[in-house]
């Protein structure tokens, strides 16, 4: 070959390779590394960086910190194909698509649990998989294709050590994913007073510093004490780091739990220890006696007469519930409700003592009724056929407000249980089956003759057509699944009548329950209602378009078409922290849009043009000085702008935690936390017992220290001076009345109660019940002096009024009363229960 044929295959060659380059770089895109970015001014522009090719995840689940991977430029495929949907398995950190994974997914009510109680961990959801799911693997782009929910999908994936989960809605954009993270499970140890093993205790965990105040268990000690929680970190953390709470769920004023740092997983365990405890048996019961033969949902609170307790929800399963773990002492306040929706029956609220001794068995009965009044009947079609297993509400007034909600069974029969009789000013009384456009009047009578109603077949008729028309896009297409609803207000409504307080605002427009249609796939609807009297306007809305603006019609509008601009897509972006709570303290504040975390450190800006748009992130705090945020950028118009791709923020903040540990006989659920960096920055918002303040590297010049004031509902505010990094900062209680009852004098028990009233000027009172035994306590709020009562239940006499000055000390009051005037006062109690 001649040198110039070489030279001119070298340049082919050479031209060839800065194709390919480039369609890498198109493809991949470009890092944001602000490790490297000493002002945020610097990211105005796209910084440098080659370019890296997107790879299936193999069985690696621990990926590289030091070099995010950033999402793809461009979509690897369309997002829909042959009707179907994409869903895409991704790693939640890189973003890489994941390979190999094992997708399954199923309409969610068929897997929801037929005993009707989210609380409780449901041993047999994997048989329901079996039955009704579907399977398969991602491909190499780490892609599923499935058909669409008829309402709701619930997606999970697995590989290896990867694990996750999520919810595809009908009519749900199309650019759906899975995010896949560590998935490691948590060995945890519970033992009783005595240090044995604790079988039927319930594992809770969360994030350190979570505020939720139900605990579903994620796991069930066995008779050895242990249990290993499935996928722990991926529940708490979801798969990311930090403090992990792990809380014992027992029935407690002061539940159990630790707090451990994930780094490193602690793969040797955890062991919580139980206080003495004794047990609940609780039954659930006709007004006759007779044990109720169905689920009814149990919720136990503890705590006095006005304080937030600890609260618990459990399923007692055809109406019987063990409850193993109950610590002494506790004053419990239990409800129940029956599952059915169709029956919905309740027990009145319930105050019992709770076991005073270990091992001690308290049985409680729960007496369940149906609500007073009952109203039945058969609902027919217009063609005179029964309207079956369908949603029909009882409304009242021109605004059709909903009175009660029921389902039809298989023979168009209907039970509407109500708590009140519907009365004179709230007529016309009307029977709607809103989504199918049926509805008919019911003459009711002013009072029931009895408690029960039977009203006969009931001949549903169409609404009235409000408007018919056609919902489409820009180019005339046909929108299907599209939301058109209605808004009514008075004729001649006159804004001028009313006259708000400062700052409120008039509603003149309300919603119109009855008044409801969903497109066709050709978007056509007939939309039904009536407009007697009130004038009315259509909304209309479809995911992914713009809602359109209120049109206000004439009723009987004919074919009208009503254009539904497409939105923009979001513009995609993530960042980088240290800690899986490190998000909820970041605010993102765009020129334009809104700006939405979509979880993993994963947000999406929400626009409504295509004008560019700049982008800053700050931490939750307030600056002494002028605000300079994190990261700024500049000019940001595509969807997936390569910069938002991996905003790595950890060169940029300092996590700086602490614990706040309650004192005996309470817990941390819901914290108001103010710190201050002095003369820098401050910070305010709630959290759970860890506590994380996300401080920028800008303003620190050593190891900071804090000032921080903690505000807990039960318990009195606490200032802290000086607080450094891992300290734990303990609470004290407010000053408490040692409440006795002498030996001369009878013992509470079930039939006889002692109640205790304290007042102070200028507090709100505080009260409480000795339901069983001869002590209890009374957490006063404020110093100062407050008159303390005694009386037997709640109506009776004083036995004893005392005067008592509180400061910060607690305070014994003994109940001093002479035998003879309890006999006499339980006397008077029975002569009037008679």
């Amino acid at each position: 070959m001649r040198p110039s044929q070489i030279r001119v295959v070298l340049a082919l060659l050479a031209l060839v390779l800065l194709v390919a380059l480039g369609l890498l770089w198109r493809r991949d895109g470009g890092v944001v590394d602000t490790a490297t970015a000493p002002a945020p001014a610097e990211l105005a522009e796209p910084l440098e960086a080659s370019p890296a090719p997107t790879e299936a995840i193999g069985d690696s689940s621990e990926p590289s910190r030091e070099s995010p991977r950033e999402e793809p430029a461009t979509e690897p495929a369309p997002p829909t194909r042959d009707g179907l949907f994409r869903v895409r398995v991704l790693h939640h950190e890189t973003l890489e698509p994941v390979a190999g994974a094992e997708v399954r997914w199923a309409e969610s009510e068929k897997l929801a649990d037929p005993r009707g109680s989210p609380f409780l961990i449901d041993p047999a959801v994997e048989e329901r998989w079996a039955n009704y799911g579907h399977f398969d693997t991602s491909d190499a782009a780490g892609e599923v294709w499935i058909d669409p929910p008829a309402e709701q999908f619930r997606i999970e994936a697995t590989r290896g050590n990867l694990s996750g989960g999520n919810y595809l809605w009908r009519g749900r954009p199309d650019d759906f994913f899975v995010l896949l993270a560590p998935a490691d499970d948590l060995r945890v140890e519970v033992v009783d007073a005595e240090g044995r093993p604790a079988a039927g205790v319930g594992v809770a965990v969360s994030a350190a510093g979570a505020t939720n105040h139900f605990h579903k268990p994620l796991g069930i000690t066995g008779a050895d004490g242990l249990v290993l929680l499935k996928a722990a970190r991926l529940a708490a953390l979801g798969g990311g780091e930090g403090p992990l709470r792990v809380r014992a769920c027992t029935v407690a004023s002061a539940p159990v739990e630790r707090i451990v740092d994930s780094r490193p997983w602690p793969d040797g365990g955890v062991r919580l220890e139980l206080p003495p405890a004794g047990s609940l048996h609780l039954r659930c019961v006709e007004p006759n006696g007779e044990r109720i033969r169905e689920n009814v949902i149990v919720t136990v609170s503890t705590g006095q007469v006005g304080v937030i307790g600890e609260t618990t929800m459990w399923l007692a399963e055809e109406g019987e519930l063990e409850l193993p773990w109950v610590t002494l002492g506790e004053t419990l306040n239990l409800n129940a409700n029956t599952v059915a929706a169709n029956a919905p029956r309740s027990a009145k609220a319930t105050r019992r003592a709770g076991p005073l001794v270990v091992g001690e068995r308290v049985e409680v009965e729960l007496v369940l009724e149906f609500p007073p009044f009952q109203l039945s009947g058969r609902a027919l079609r217009p063609d005179g056929t029964p309207l079956e297993t369908s949603q029909i509400r009882l409304t009242s007034g021109p605004s059709a407000s909903a009175v009660s909600t029921t389902r039809t069974d298989a023979a168009g029969r209907f039970e509407f249980r109500l708590n009140y009789w519907p009365p004179e000013s709230l007529k016309p009384i009307a029977l709607v089956a809103a989504g199918l456009g049926l509805e008919a009047p019911l003459e009711l009578p002013s009072k029931p003759n009895d408690s029960y109603l039977h009203v006969g077949d009931v001949l549903l008729v169409e609404s009235p057509t409000l408007v018919t028309g056609r919902v489409v896009d820009p180019h005339g297409r046909g929108i299907g699944s599209a939301y058109v609803g209605a808004e009514t207000r008075p004729r001649d409504f006159d804004p001028s009548k009313f006259a708000p307080e400062p700052g409120a605002s008039i509603v003149e427009w309300q919603i119109d329950p009855r008044a409801k249609a969903t497109t066709e796939a050709d978007g056509r609807f007939v939309l039904r209602g009536k407009s007697e009297e009130r004038e009315f306007r259509l909304r209309v809305g479809a995911t992914g378009y713009r809602s359109a603006e209120p049109l206000e019609l004439a009723p009987g509008a004919r074919d009208v078409e009503i254009v539904l601009e497409p939105r923009l897509p979001p513009i995609l972006g993530r960042v980088i922290v240290g800690s899986h709570d490190a998000t909820a303290h970041l605010r993102l504040v765009p020129t334009s849009g809104q700006a939405r975390w979509r979880g993993a450190g994963r947000f999406e800006l929400e626009r409504e043009n295509t004008e560019p748009i700049d982008l800053e992130i700050f931490t939750d705090g307030e600056s002494s000085t002028a605000e300079t945020p994190l990261v700024r950028l500049e000019g940001i118009r595509d969807a997936n702008d390569p910069r938002l791709a991996a905003i790595d923020l950890r060169p940029l903040v300092h996590e700086f935690r602490f614990e706040v540990v309650p004192p005996a006989g309470s817990s941390i659920r819901n914290l108001t936390v103010s710190a201050a960096l002095p003369e820098k920055m401050i910070w305010s918002f709630t959290s759970g017992p860890g506590v994380l303040v996300l401080i920028p590297r800008s303003v620190l010049d050593g190891e900071p220290e804090l000032v921080v004031r903690l505000v807990h509902d039960d318990l009195p505010p606490a200032r802290f001076e000086r607080v450094s990094h891992g300290a734990r900062l303990q609470l004290t209680n407010y000053p408490s009345l040692e409440l006795r009852v002498p030996e001369t004098l009878p013992a509470a028990s079930q039939d006889l109660n002692y109640s205790i009233l304290a007042r102070c000027i200028g507090t709100p009172p505080a009260m409480t019940s000795i339901l069983a035994g001869r002590s209890g306590r009374l957490a006063l709020k404020s110093p100062g002096e407050w008159r303390v009562s005694w009386r037997i239940g709640n109506n009776g006499k004083e036995l004893m009024v005392r005067t008592v000055v509180v400061d910060k000390e607690d305070i014994v009051c003994e109940l001093d009363a002479t035998p003879e005037a309890i006999e006499a006062e339980i006397a008077r109690h029975k002569a009037k229960r008679k």
